[in-house]
Order: C-alpha cells, then sequence, then structure tokens
C-alpha cells in the first residue's frame, strides 16, 4: 500500500464546506483523533458480518423480491473497506481530517444497536453503497485528477458533488441513531427520512459518470466486478477420508462426469465471444444482490445459450482458482441423449450438484460433514438388510445442497433445463433450496423460449438472446469458420479472393440473426459449390 499524491483531502474539504453547521458539528463529534479510521471500521463490520450469521438475519424484501440475506449485504461491506485499504490512500488511515470523516461515519453506524430489522437492513443496505462509492472515488480520483485542466476543474466538481452528498447522507443517518430509541419511535422510519439523500447520492454518481468518458466509466464500474463473494472456510465442516472411502462416496452420489461435460463447451467456444452477458446490467443486478435469486437465459434453438453457460461456469470456476476462499459453484449441462439418460432426470441433476458442492473445498480426499453422515447412514442401512447404499434421493439431495449453502452462499448454474424430462420437478427442488437457504443462493439457468418454460421458471431476472446482443459474436463466429473452411480448402478449395471472402462473411453474417447454428448450415451448402459465381448466387 502506497500514499498517493492525488488531492483527495481538499476535496473532501470543499465537501464538507457545503454542509450546514448543524451536519458538521454532528459529523465532527463522531471522530475520533486516535483511532484508525479505516481499521476500525473493518473491525466493527467483521464482527456485525459474523453476529449476521449466527443470528441468520434475513427481511423479507417488500413486493415479493425474496429475503434479504443481511449476511450478505456485510460480506460486501468488509470487502469494499479492504479493497479502499489495500489499494486507497494510506493517509486516511490515520487522518485526522476530512477524508477521515466518512470512514468515522460508518463505524459509528455499525456500532449503533438497532433492535428493528426493517431499520438494521435498510441501515446496512445503505452503507454498502456509500462504502461501495468511497472505494470506487479513490480510484476515481487517480484515473481522472491528472486530465488537462479544464476537463480536471469540472470532474474535480463533480466529484465534490458526490461527496457532498455521501456526507450529507451519513451525517442525517448519525443524527438519527444518535438520537434515544423512544425519540426515534415518534419520527419517521429511517429509510424515509434517508431516501431523498440516497437519491441525490445516485444522481450525481450517474451524473460524474456521464461528464466521464464512456470506457473509463465502464472501467470504473467495472472495480464493482472484482469484489467476488467470499466463503468463510471455518464455517465448513469437511472430513478427512481415506481415499478408497472418498471415491466410494463420490461414485455412490453421481458418476456423470461434469467436467468433461464443461471442457466440451468451454474449448469450443470461439475466443472472445459472450462477453456481452458478464457486463449486462441485468445479470450484473442477480450476480449482485443479496437475495437468493434466479437467473433466466433464454431464446430460440442455436442462438448460442449454451456457450454463453460455459462462459459464466468459467467465470466462477477461474475465480476458485485464483482464490480458494471463493464461494462453492455447481454446474450442469442437461442433455436429451438415450447414451446418458440420467442428465435428463431431476434426480441425476440433483446428485451431480450436491457431489461439486460437497467436495468444493475439499483438500485431499475430505468430504462434507453432511454428506458422511447420510452415506453412514445409509449404508448401515442396506447392510442389515444384505443390500448395497442407494444413492441419495431427491429430497435427500435437498438437504445435503442445503447443508452447504448452511455454511456459505452457493452459485448454480444449469444450461438447457428446458431438456429435462420434468424441468418443473427440478424448479420446485431449486425452489425449496432458494426458500429454506441460510445463505444467498444464486441460480441461473438457460432455456429454449415457450410458453411452458416461461411459465415454469419465474424469474426475477431474465434476459432473451436476440440479434442485437448477440450482433458481434455473430461477426466474430462468422469470420472465424469461414478462415476456417478455406484454410481447410472446403470453401473453393481455398482459392479465394479477400473481397469475396468477406463479402460472403457479411452476408452470412447479417442473415444469420441471433442464430449460429444458420451460419454452420449456410457454410455447408456453399462448400458444395465449385464455381464463385454459384457461390455468389447461393
Amino acid at each position: 500500500m502506497q500514499s498517493t499524491t492525488h488531492n483527495g483531502q481538499d476535496l473532501w474539504h470543499r465537501a464538507f464546506g457545503s454542509l450546514p453547521e448543524p451536519l458538521k458539528e454532528t459529523l465532527r463529534q463522531v471522530t475520533d483523533r486516535k483511532l484508525d479510521k479505516l481499521h476500525a471500521a473493518l473491525k466493527v463490520a467483521e464482527e456485525k458480518r459474523q453476529l449476521s450469521l449466527q443470528k441468520r438475519w434475513k427481511k423479507r424484501r417488500p413486493g415479493g423480491g425474496g429475503d434479504i440475506i443481511i449476511r450478505d449485504i456485510m460480506e460486501k461491506i468488509v470487502q469494499w473497506i479492504r479493497l479502499f485499504r489495500d489499494i486507497g490512500d494510506v493517509i486516511v488511515q490515520y487522518d485526522p481530517g476530512y477524508s477521515a470523516l466518512p470512514w468515522a461515519a460508518v463505524r459509528f453506524l455499525l456500532q449503533s444497536a438497532i433492535n428493528d430489522i426493517d431499520v438494521h437492513t435498510a441501515m446496512v443496505e445503505d452503507l454498502e453503497m456509500v462504502t461501495r462509492l468511497l472505494a470506487r472515488y479513490d480510484q476515481v480520483e487517480r484515473q481522472y485528477l491528472s486530465q488537462s485542466a479544464g476537463l480536471k476543474d469540472q470532474l474535480s466538481d463533480a466529484i465534490i458533488a458526490v461527496y457532498a452528498t455521501v456526507l450529507d447522507f451519513l451525517g442525517k443517518a448519525v443524527g438519527y441513531f444518535k438520537e434515544s430509541a423512544a425519540d426515534r419511535f415518534f419520527k419517521a422510519p429511517f429509510r424515509s427520512v434517508n431516501q431523498d439523500s440516497r437519491d441525490l447520492i445516485l444522481a450525481r454518481d450517474a451524473e460524474f459518470l456521464k461528464l466521464a468518458s464512456l470506457a473509463d466509466a465502464d472501467r470504473l464500474v467495472n472495480i464493482e466486478a472484482q469484489v467476488l463473494r467470499m466463503a468463510d472456510l471455518s464455517l465448513v465442516a469437511m472430513k478427512q477420508v481415506e481415499e478408497k472411502l472418498y471415491v466410494d462416496m463420490l461414485h455412490w452420489i453421481s458418476t456423470l462426469e461434469y467436467p468433461r461435460y464443461h471442457a466440451d463447451h468451454s474449448t469450443a467456444r470461439s475466443l472472445g465471444t459472450c462477453q456481452w452477458l458478464l457486463q449486462h446490467p441485468e445479470f450484473l443486478s442477480w450476480e449482485s444482490g443479496s437475495t437468493c435469486s434466479l437467473f433466466l437465459l433464454y431464446g430460440i434453438p442455436g442462438c448460442g445459450k449454451t456457450k454463453l453457460s460455459s462462459t459464466v461456469i468459467d467465470r466462477y470456476l477461474e475465480a476458485a482458482m485464483t482464490n480458494p476462499n471463493s464461494v462453492p459453484v455447481a454446474h450442469f449441462y442437461c442433455r436429451d441423449s438415450h447414451a446418458e439418460a440420467e442428465r435428463r432426470t431431476t434426480n441425476g441433476l440433483l446428485r451431480s450438484l450436491a457431489r461439486q458442492l460437497i467436495t468444493f473445498h475439499s483438500q485431499g480426499p475430505s468430504i462434507h460433514s453432511a454428506a458422511m453422515s447420510l452415506y453412514e447412514r445409509l449404508t448401515n442401512e442396506a447392510k442389515e438388510q444384505g443390500f448395497i447404499a442407494k444413492s441419495p434421493n431427491t429430497a435427500e439431495c435437498i438437504d445435503l445442497i442445503l447443508a452447504v449453502v448452511d455454511d456459505n452462499p452457493v452459485t448454480i448454474i444449469i444450461d438447457a433445463i428446458d431438456e429435462l424430462n420434468r424441468p418443473k420437478e427440478v424448479m420446485d427442488a431449486l425452489q425449496v433450496i432458494m426458500q429454506k437457504a441460510g445463505n444467498v443462493v444464486k441460480i441461473f439457468v438457460t432455456a429454449r423460449e415457450s410458453a411452458t418454460i416461461m411459465t415454469i421458471l419465474s424469474a426475477q431476472h431474465k434476459i432473451r438472446v436476440t440479434a442485437e446482443t448477440n450482433n458481434a459474436d455473430v461477426r466474430r463466429v462468422t469470420t472465424d469458420l469461414v478462415n476456417k473452411a478455406v484454410s481447410n480448402c472446403e470453401l473453393l478449395s481455398g482459392r479465394i479472393a479477400q473481397s469475396l471472402k468477406d463479402e460472403i462473411i457479411d452476408v452470412l453474417a447479417s442473415s444469420a440473426g441471433e442464430m449460429f447454428l444458420l451460419i454452420k448450415f449456410q457454410l455447408l451448402r456453399l462448400s458444395d459449390f465449385e464455381l464463385e459465381d454459384d457461390v455468389l448466387a447461393g
């Protein structure tokens, strides 16, 4: 960590100076010159995160949006503070000045004893927004305040406007919680008191992003994507077992080769494609939300849904490879195949998901204690009757998955759910998991567009794959396929003018819509022609 040269002190000073005197005095009251502001805020946030986990605090979101998992919000706050600490301004930590004020206020608010779950939820949601912006705008100052003088002045003014609204928001919140519970009882609810300030922060932030160049603004927003959910490995109840028993237990749960299925689809994906989904606002909203939620990606056959699924899976598996504390993730590619009939069944899918989750944080031959207990019980019962233990049934798989979710958040990705024998049965099981979960469960599914599927999959977040979403990928894939056909002498025996090749790419890409499969069919048809005139006519 290093001290920076950007003038954040001056910006916070000017923002503080714009506040009315009563708010200034309120904020001064929560500042302790002897404290390391950042460390103190982080310590309290970590304590509150642990408490919210122990208490299993949840709050039903108004309008049926699912339960808000308080532990998940606290996890985000902890990570925003850590991000600021690791790459932020070292001066802030011990600074008695203005740039330390927001962190002192955050610490005070986190320490406030709140018995009302509605008020507590509103406060931690607001503090997550504030700490996220503090981490982001530390990066903003570094990237933008080295601009030319004219632009720098405009950007500085826009940043000061954001900082002033943040301080106004925090000052009002501190004032609210400094009053006694009895006095607060006769006032408007906390969210009502602070809603205008919250809305103003978001409006000022949006104004800054408009002023900044679009490319750089996108990069700033992507800072938020760096902070993925982390697992608390101290909570994961894993048991070490002998190698043979470990293998026997894995086979008992599921023998479906899920790594091979994913490798087949991931390696077949054209380089650089499918990135639009990971940057889509709806996907980012689903991923970052602190409620259990379902995301549905749907479209016509051949529009690349499976490749998009493989991209999402790769995103989480790559995070797990770089950070052993990543939350458990499980994936499944459904398939309408007589050769692998189990991939079409509810039980086959759930057993595969359970196997992945109970071994996700395995170090050596170890397995989740819930699976160990179930295996021992079923094995002993079967032995008493002279049989071999059966694999877990649907209810037992749900319980195993819930045992993992009881420890930490979980992400589940299912491709082509419509190809299952009974997709509604699977969705019912997934709904049970989300309803009973003690932590955030994120479920991503893909399906063909149909009235039946849309009825079964009541998703809070959904995206339809269209010609517009696939436009860049369709052109890239078309170019790759045409170049490959020419290299393999499959198109005009490999002897083709660049102008004709470009024309073929343009025509195929523009006529394909969102359907990659159509490109392959068209190219296969063109490969039958031997003359350029026939190709042009075709």
